[in-house]
């Protein structure tokens, strides 16, 4: 009789060890990458609601929409020029370390309760368009070291991580926005190499010097990867990135997922084989990585603009697609452009009388839905959905999505 009541109290142990707590689930929930989100960049050039600054009203938003992504840009040429960033003037030309750790609205943007943190770094006074000479190279190095170590030290706990990149790259090679320009300055071509691979020794070196559950990479922004496959022009994807040691390539896609399509990404299929095409050619040009599984090209900007014809419900829809075809690729990152428009030209989830757009719902309704799986896996088969079960469900969420977005009025 004792024995059998000592079996029995064996197992019952054994079931409640292995039930996850509530605490653990949320924790979880926090930390999955739901791989949807948007961006807080030059927000308030057009509006803003309350008297807090600009980025941290965004980030509410986006933290209420239910994402866990946010991008940002952490480059004091961008908040000069931007005009809303309301970043302090004895801050401008700050280095990046500076400005993470010291300003105030950057430093309580960063402590937010987001896992996944996208951010445009540049470093005053590194000047890569004409070589990079000794000095800027050991800047370079400096800055961006001093950067990740501060992020591996400061946040040790949280489990956050960092993707350390830029804007969109191709017109920075180019240095202005002629897309039919052929060739480029082979100087100009080395010395983005040189600063991509001296950003990425310095991210690798602070990652091995520190010890953290904080994780550290950097990505580069492409964006005009068509002409490349197409005509063989000098870009990014095939004269730097083969050359070029990066953890992830961003593609800021809008000439594969609108301008170069028929029907404007309207049309399912035909955007979705022309963004495949694209990623499979970036990914081709990569270099491998062995300490990053799986795949390393995400969908860093796209939208729809309402002045373009996009009425809510078709920029809902349409943004849908390129959520379904990045999903069903395996984009790690899928980033629409923007939370509040920054060009007045409707590219917002939130408009400029405060109202809430269908894509804005279509994301949260989103996150809502695959959260409620992941945690009922959690629960139910004390199990956390890997990468291709998460892609699955999420497919079917969004074509349900679109179903619905449908059914609000959306033409045929």
């Amino acid at each position: 009789m004792k024995r059998i009541l000592w079996i029995g109290w064996f197992f019952a142990m054994v079931f409640t060890s292995c039930k996850t707590s509530p605490e653990r689930t949320e924790k979880t929930l926090g930390e999955y990458n739901f791989v949807v989100g948007t961006q807080t960049i030059a927000a308030g050039s057009q509006y803003k609601f309350t008297e807090k600054p600009v980025l941290i009203e965004t980030a509410e938003r986006i933290l209420a929409m239910g994402s866990n992504i946010l991008k940002i840009s952490l480059n004091p040429a961008w908040q000069e020029n931007a005009y809303d960033q309301e970043t302090p003037e004895s801050f401008r030309q700050a280095s990046p370390l500076t400005l993470a750790s010291q300003e105030a609205t950057m430093k309580a943007l960063l402590e937010m309760d987001f896992t996944y943190h996208l951010l445009w770094v540049t470093t005053p006074g590194v000047d890569w368009t004409d070589g990079m000479s000794e000095e800027e190279s050991d800047m370079e190095y400096q800055s961006i070291r001093e950067l990740v170590e501060y992020f591996k030290t400061h946040f040790r706990g949280t489990g956050k991580k960092f993707y350390i990149g830029h804007w969109e790259g191709d017109w920075l090679l180019l240095g202005s926005f002629d897309d039919t320009q052929e060739r480029i300055d082979p100087a100009r071509i080395q010395g983005m190499i040189d600063w991509y691979n001296i950003r990425q020794k310095a991210v690798d070196d602070a990652v091995n010097a520190v010890v953290s559950d904080v994780e550290v990479f950097q990505y580069l922004e492409l964006n005009r990867v068509i002409p490349a496959m197409k005509n063989g022009f000098d870009r990014i994807v095939n004269r730097v990135l083969p050359y070029a040691d990066v953890d992830y390539v961003s593609y800021s896609s809008w000439e594969s997922t609108i301008e170069a399509l028929s029907e404007r990404g309207y049309a399912y299929q035909e955007m979705k084989d022309t963004l495949f095409h694209v990623l499979d050619c970036i990914e081709k040009n990569m270099k491998v990585k062995d300490r990053i599984k799986g795949k390393r090209v995400f969908i860093g900007e796209y939208g729809f603009p309402q002045d373009g014809g996009y009425y809510p419900e078709k920029q809902a829809y349409c943004s849908l697609n390129v959520m379904k075809a990045g999903i069903e690729w395996g984009c790690p990152f899928i980033l629409y452009w923007e939370i509040y428009d920054n060009e007045g030209r409707g590219y917002w989830m939130i408009d400029k009388n405060n109202v809430e757009q269908p894509v804005y719902k279509a994301h949260r309704a989103f996150c809502e839905e695959m959260k409620a799986y992941v945690r009922s896996s959690i629960e139910s088969e004390q199990h956390v959905p890997d990468v291709v079960e998460f892609r699955d469900r999420a497919v079917r969420v969004i074509s349900e999505l679109q179903n619905d977005v449908k059914t609000a009025g959306i033409e045929d």
